[in-house]
């Protein structure tokens, strides 16, 4: 990790500075979004972005962003970064407060932060390469409106060490109808009769942007 970018700077990771009073450290007051990218290739740029601008009018996160300014900053993060198989992470919390309190004030300055990082090659798609997790299941603890990818992540934590605590690698989380929701940082499909289900979107589901669900 070269360069990072924070509130409209460029800058070296180690001269990156947040104040402690920021909500989305106080609060998790935040919206985030993770875009992969290969060979300097993103995959659904738009449709993340599109996403995370959802999630800033849902928790309504006043901001004057445009989608435009937010493309030329994970182009310019992936060329300074090396341009090959990078993640590019992005942060927007509500801004910093003088007092730490619930309620928030709309004068607020939103703090931006994105950085890249290595992931693996494009997985290969030929059967004889896959790979099979060993899963446990729990009651869905996460608060109920999951479709928010919101920087609260605790419940997310929580769920997915205690199944590496128990020797799995993810765990499948149902909620009180035992209905299949989510696992704890993973989608769920599954095929039947050569068939792909995933459970219906809902508050309970992280989707992928649905313009029809705008805010």
């Amino acid at each position: 990790m070269n360069i990072v970018f924070l509130n409209g700077e460029y800058m070296a990771p180690s001269e990156a500075k947040i104040s402690p009073m920021d909500r989305g450290f106080l609060f998790g007051d935040g919206i985030y979004e993770v875009i992969p990218s290969y060979g300097g290739k993103f995959v659904g740029l738009e449709l993340h972005l599109q996403r995370m601008f959802q999630g800033l009018a849902h928790i309504d996160l006043e901001h004057h962003f445009t989608i435009e300014e937010f493309n030329g900053i994970c182009e310019h993060l992936a060329m300074q970064n090396g341009a090959g198989n990078l993640g590019i992470y992005i942060q927007i919390s509500r801004g910093t407060s003088p007092v730490r309190q619930h309620g928030f004030t709309d004068d607020l300055v939103p703090t931006v932060f994105a950085y890249a990082f290595e992931i693996p090659p494009m997985p290969d798609a030929d059967d004889k390469n896959r790979h099979f997790y060993k899963v446990n299941t729990q009651v869905d603890a996460r608060w109920q409106k999951r479709h928010i990818k919101s920087t609260s992540l605790l419940g997310n934590v929580l769920h997915y060490q205690n199944s590496k605590d128990a020797g799995f690698d993810e765990t499948l989380l149902f909620n009180d109808a035992n209905e299949l929701t989510e696992a704890a940082a993973c989608n769920v499909f599954i095929v039947k009769d050569n068939v792909i289900y995933t459970p219906l979107l809902d508050n309970q589901k992280l989707p992928e942007y649905n313009p029809r669900n705008d805010h």
